[in-house]
C-alpha cells in the first residue's frame, strides 16, 4: 500500500510540473464508471471554475473517452483534455485519500471507496448525475441551468 501512495505521489509531481498545476487551476478526473455524470461535470465546468476563480482546467480521462471529451468541449480554450491510463487515476486517488493534497480536484468515482455512496444514490433515489455533479462534486450552492 506505501508503494501505491508513493507511486501516487511521483504521478501528482509529474501532472503538477507537466500541466503547471497551481491554484489558479482545476484538476478534473473523469473515471469512466459513470458516463453521464463525466460529461455533467463538463457540462457544469464553467460554474466549478467561476466558484473556484480557477482561469482553466485540466481534464484528465482515459483513452478510449479523449476522442469524445475533447470533442464536447470544443471551442473551450480554457480546458486542456489529456488521456492517463486506469492504473494512474487510481494510485493518484489513493495518495488523495491519504493525503488531501490539492483543494481544485474533483475525481467522478462513484464506487470508489467502498463506503462512497453516490453510486447507489444515482441508483436507488431521485439524484441525478447533474445533481451530482453541481451539488455533491462541484459543491455548488444550486444547479445551475444547463449550459447546452
Amino acid at each position: 500500500m506505501i508503494g501505491h501512495i508513493l507511486g501516487g505521489w511521483l504521478f501528482w509531481q509529474r501532472i503538477r510540473i507537466k500541466y503547471a498545476v497551481n491554484y489558479s487551476k482545476a484538476l478534473i478526473v473523469l473515471s469512466d464508471e459513470n458516463h453521464e455524470l463525466d460529461r455533467q461535470v463538463l457540462l457544469h465546468l464553467p460554474d466549478f471554475t467561476e466558484r473556484k476563480h480557477v482561469e482553466c482546467a485540466v481534464v484528465l480521462c482515459v483513452e478510449r473517452c479523449i476522442s469524445e471529451w475533447t470533442h464536447f468541449m470544443s471551442g473551450n480554450n480554457s480546458v486542456y483534455i489529456d488521456a492517463m491510463s486506469k492504473a494512474d487515476m487510481e494510485k493518484l486517488y489513493d495518495y488523495y485519500s491519504f493525503m488531501k493534497f490539492f483543494d481544485n480536484i474533483v475525481f467522478t468515482y462513484v464506487d470508489k471507496p467502498e463506503d462512497n455512496l453516490l453510486g447507489t444514490y444515482l441508483e436507488k433515489t431521485d439524484v441525478n448525475e447533474e445533481d451530482a455533479a453541481c451539488l455533491a462534486l462541484f459543491h455548488l450552492r444550486s444547479v445551475p441551468k444547463a449550459r447546452r
